[in-house]
Formats: C-alpha cells, sequence, structure tokens
C-alpha cells in the first residue's frame, strides 16, 4: 500500500512539475460567492450522506451499535 501511496504520489507531482502555466501580472481573483455556494452543497450532502448511512445500519439492517460505528467509520 505504500509503494502505490508513492507512485500516484510521484505521478501528481510529476503533473504538476511540468504544467505550461502561462502567468500575469496581477493575481486572479477569487470567486467567493461561487466558493462558499459549492462548500455549503457538498456539506449538506455530506451530512445527508452520513444521517442516510447511520438510518440504513440502525433501522433497516438492524446492526448493533459496534457495527454501526465500524460502518459510519
Amino acid at each position: 500500500m505504500i509503494v502505490m501511496i508513492a507512485l500516484l504520489n510521484d505521478g501528481a507531482i510529476l503533473s504538476i512539475a511540468y504544467d505550461n502555466v502561462q502567468y500575469k501580472d496581477k493575481p486572479e481573483a477569487w470567486k467567493h460567492a461561487a466558493r462558499a455556494g459549492n462548500f455549503t452543497v457538498l456539506g449538506v450532502i455530506g451530512v445527508v450522506a452520513a444521517f442516510g448511512l447511520f438510518y440504513l445500519g440502525e433501522r433497516v439492517f438492524h446492526l448493533d451499535r459496534l457495527h454501526v460505528q465500524t460502518l459510519m467509520y
């Protein structure tokens, strides 16, 4: 597993090293409203998915507490 992580990490670093970026004189302006909207949507989806998984383990599959903890982890 460590070798696979190292190889995947090397691939990402190589792609960054050979990136041909056109530099500008002034920094790029961030679109904070769009980013905040994306973060909000992703956060809500994450919370709904977590509670949905908890509901499935507890009510549908009737798992005990230790198995629900393992499922949630």
